[in-house]
C-alpha cells in the first residue's frame, strides 16, 4: 500500500525504469468501487447489458449518426470501441473504464474536485492495472454478449475527440459489476497480482 506522494513517484520512477506499463486511474474516495457508468447506472434500473446493446444503443446511434452525419457501424469492432469511448467522454454511461497511461493525470484526476478549503474526503485511490500481465495470463476476448466474465483494455482512436489524446486515454471493456473484487480474486486464483492501489491516508495536500 501507497500512502504518500514520494513513495508512489519512487513507485512510478522503478515501473518505468523496468520498462512496465500501467494503466492508472484516479477516483477521489477511497470506497468507491471499480465500475464501469453503464454498471452504475445498472445497479439502480435494473437494465440488462443485453437490453442496453440491443434497445439503447441503436437509438443512440441513429442519432449519432444523424447529428455527426456519417454511418458509425457498430458491429464493426474498432468503430463501436471507438464510438462507446465518443459517449463515455461525453457523459454516456457505457461499460467502459478509463484509464491512463499516465500516472500523474491519473493523480491529477483523484484531487482535480476536491476543494482544497473545504474537502470533503481525506483520502483518494489511483489504482494501477498491469494490464499486459493480465493479457498474457487471460486469454480473454471484449465480447459484451458473451455471459463469461471478462475484462479487456484497449486504446480507442481519439476521433473528434483531441482531449482523449491530452489525457492519454485508455480503457477497459468488461461485464462485471466490481472490477476491483475481480481482478483481486483472479490473481489470487494464479498467485499473481494484477491491481495494485495507493491511497492517501494523510490530507490531501500532504499527499499531493
Amino acid at each position: 500500500m501507497i500512502d504518500n506522494w514520494r513513495d508512489y513517484k519512487s513507485w512510478i520512477s522503478d515501473a518505468t525504469m523496468a520498462g512496465v506499463q500501467f494503466y492508472y486511474r484516479g477516483q477521489r474516495k477511497l470506497d468507491w468501487k471499480l465500475q464501469t457508468s453503464f454498471h452504475r447506472v445498472a445497479s439502480k434500473s435494473n437494465i440488462t447489458l443485453i437490453d442496453y446493446l440491443d434497445k439503447i444503443i441503436p437509438e443512440v446511434q441513429y442519432h449519432s449518426c444523424a447529428a455527426l452525419n456519417e454511418i458509425i457501424d457498430v458491429s464493426n469492432e474498432q468503430q463501436f470501441g471507438t464510438f462507446l469511448a465518443k459517449l463515455q467522454h461525453h457523459g454516456f454511461p457505457t461499460p467502459l473504464l478509463d484509464w491512463t497511461l499516465s500516472p500523474y493525470i491519473a493523480a491529477y484526476f483523484a484531487f482535480r474536485e476536491i476543494d482544497p478549503h473545504n474537502p470533503d474526503t481525506d483520502k483518494v485511490s489511483i489504482y494501477v492495472f498491469d494490464i499486459n500481465e493480465w493479457h498474457e495470463t487471460f486469454q480473454q476476448h471484449i465480447n459484451l454478449r458473451q455471459s463469461p466474465l471478462f475484462v479487456g483494455g484497449f486504446r480507442p482512436f481519439a476521433k473528434d475527440n483531441p482531449r482523449m489524446a491530452r489525457q492519454q486515454a485508455v480503457t477497459t471493456a468488461t461485464n462485471i459489476p466490481d472490477l476491483g473484487e475481480y481482478l483481486n480474486d483472479k490473481g489470487k486464483d494464479v498467485n499473481k497480482t494484477f491491481l495494485y492501489h495507493a491511497d492517501s491516508t494523510l490530507k490531501c495536500n500532504q499527499f499531493m
